[in-house]
């Protein structure tokens, strides 16, 4: 299945340009001290996410370095807000699991109001009213927020966690409780969908700041009013994507992967973490028609391994190993193909030979054409047997084949002891010499997509899948 959120496909309307990636293994955060004290009474705190990690502790935001004041995700997927290190003010019952979506967290505090009112969560919009520890009412100020302390985008403040993941469309208002409608709407024409609006113009107080990401020389840049420009740790000029709330591009999914693999950069690189047994990982979308384009960097050649591929989506198949035991996880299956590094293919569990092999630092091609039912693979944007993804229904050279519409194709890869790939699926991790765009002007590749190609995000889905 094509597995989109669906607050992530409306089309129109304000466009959200950029994102900042954050990698745990990174250490990556940014940091800024006010000069001065704001309110710790009344503000806003808005921000939009896309999750990387799963099961782990990760901050959000946070205030101070000692009896911090935290906005986390919780080791269970739950969010959990935190006044000063020793009050919980709230930890959901609702989880956060879904790595395909841009979620909009708004926290929107005044303690003079009554209540529960002192402080509110929205989730896409929506009113979270369902919380496992609820402390909001004897709230009589938030304890570090918009204090001369330091202030923290994806870091606890102590050091002890950080984001993983991505964050786009960041808004501090000191001194502005506002309302949920000035920050994201409901589309027109789909009204459960909701999306970002352009929040510029927004008042952002004394200590209030815009995250906006537009800049890859200064991603901590400040473009609303109010706070100075964030400080920077272990965050480069690519980590600036164009993976946004109004863009969403595919990665690859820890709820499709076996547990011989591990996932980081935003769910872009995978590696292995086993000597004996492999580990395989699937996309987060699929198509069942139009041509999608991806690329991978090869690193830490095993063997024959990494082995980039594809998956078709078979039920509960998808994304297990194409070639072999799925790294103990069990069972087989004949849903994709995968290219080896030393030139062989395997097909339904079967090898045999195909092309050249490949090396650390080379560029994988991988072009799936789902109109004709056909997969290709290439060298450094030279394709592998001969193979040519404009024949259409010739199929010359292709890795995999299959009856059009019979399936919905994606990407895939196996790894095995420390070998890796770094998938780009338009929104890559690392530097590209050309940062070569699809037709419609998506996504930035080492080599440009064959003509018809697309990269795979919901605005080109919308158009062509």
């Amino acid at each position: 299945m094509i597995i989109v959120p669906a607050n992530t496909l409306a089309a129109g309307g304000f466009e959200v340009a950029n994102s900042c990636r954050f990698n745990d293994g990174d250490s990556a955060y940014m940091h800024q001290t006010p000069s001065g004290n704001g309110s710790n009474t009344v503000f806003t705190l808005s921000l939009w996410f896309k999750r990387g990690q799963l099961g782990t502790g990760q901050s959000l935001f946070a205030a101070g370095t000692s009896g911090v004041t935290t906005l986390d995700i919780l080791s269970g997927d739950t969010l959990a807000f935190y006044d000063g290190g020793s009050t919980t003010v709230f930890i959901t019952n609702r989880v956060f699991r879904d790595v395909s979506a841009w979620y909009h967290i708004a926290l929107i505090c005044n303690t003079g109001e009554s209540g529960t009112d002192q402080c509110k969560l929205y989730i896409n919009g929506v009113l979270e009213t369902s919380f496992s520890t609820d402390n909001r009412s004897s709230l009589d100020a938030v304890n570090h927020v918009n204090q001369t302390v330091q202030q923290s985008i994806g870091q606890s403040g102590t050091g002890s966690q950080y984001i993983d993941g991505y964050l786009a469309e960041i808004v501090m208002l000191d001194g502005t409780a506002t309302a949920i409608g000035n920050l994201g709407e409901y589309d027109d024409d789909s009204p459960t969908i909701w999306k970002p609006i352009d929040v510029s113009g927004l008042s952002f107080g004394t200590n209030g700041y815009y995250l906006d990401f537009e800049d890859s020389s200064n991603l901590g840049n400040n473009a609303g009013s109010g706070a100075a420009d964030f400080t920077e740790v272990n965050l480069a000029a690519t980590d600036q994507t164009t993976d946004t709330p109004t863009n969403n591009f595919c990665v690859m999914n820890p709820l499709n992967m076996s547990s011989m693999g591990t996932l980081s950069e935003g769910n872009c690189l995978i590696t292995g973490n086993s000597a004996s047994n492999t580990g395989n990982v699937a996309s987060t979308m699929a198509a069942k028609n139009g041509k999608w384009y991806a690329e991978c960097k090869v690193g830490g050649k095993t063997g024959d391994y990494p082995r980039p591929g594809f998956q078709h989506t078979n039920g509960t198949n998808y994304g297990r190993q194409v070639n072999g035991t799925d790294g103990g996880a069990g069972g087989l299956t004949d849903s994709g193909a995968v290219y080896a590094s030393d030139g062989d293919k395997f097909v339904s569990n079967t090898l045999s030979s195909f092309g050249a092999s490949f090396a650390n630092d080379n560029i994988i091609n991988l072009a799936i054409d789902c109109d004709n039912g056909a997969a290709y693979v290439g060298v450094n944007n030279t394709w592998s047997n001969s193979g040519d993804p404009g024949s259409a229904g010739t199929k010359t050279g292709a890795i995999l084949t299959w009856t059009p519409g019979a399936f919905e194709t994606g990407f895939a890869a196996t790894t095995y002891n420390s070998s890796f790939l770094n998938f780009n699926f338009g929104n890559p991790a690392y530097a590209n010499s050309s940062d070569a765009a699809d037709a419609d002007g998506y996504g930035k590749f080492e080599y440009a997509p064959p003509t018809g190609y697309f990269a795979l995000c919901t605005k080109n889905l919308a158009e062509y899948g």
